[in-house]
């Protein structure tokens, strides 16, 4: 491989590294988004339907009976849990081609490269063996 093959191996590579990251970022936000709704379902799921609770939609405070609004809390939970299964879904999957790459290129990690290095193997075995990222 020429070192213009390795640098896009090594970019593209480095792309989706970060984009793996982005959607676990993405995936440890929305589990503590949740945590608010499970307590206001809670907390409101016991009380008499009929009782009056306040909520806040777009901005705006608005009176209401528990028996309304605990089915639109329970939506948005399970919105929420919906969409975490999907984010579970794509990590997974973006996991998945980042190891197809990684074995497909002979990728390997700086710091295992120079433990090979140093475990004693010859620097042209090192050097052939994959790409450095």
């Amino acid at each position: 491989m020429s070192i213009r093959e390795l640098r896009l191996i090594r970019g593209f590579f480095g792309l989706c590294v970060s984009r793996k990251q982005a959607s676990f970022v993405s995936f440890t936000f929305f589990p503590h988004y949740s945590h608010p709704f499970r307590l206001v379902i809670n907390t409101i799921k016991d009380l008499d339907p009929s009782r009056r609770c306040f909520r806040l939609i777009g901005g705006i405070l608005v009176e209401r009976t528990i028996k309304e609004v605990l089915p639109a809390v329970q939506k948005n939970l399970d919105g929420i849990d919906k969409m975490v299964k999907q984010l579970s879904t794509i990590l997974k999957e973006k996991q998945k081609d980042l190891d197809e790459y990684t074995e497909k290129y002979d990728i390997k990690p700086a710091r295992q490269m120079q433990q090979a290095q140093s475990a004693g193997s010859d620097s042209k075995s090192a050097s052939k063996s994959g790409v450095l990222a």
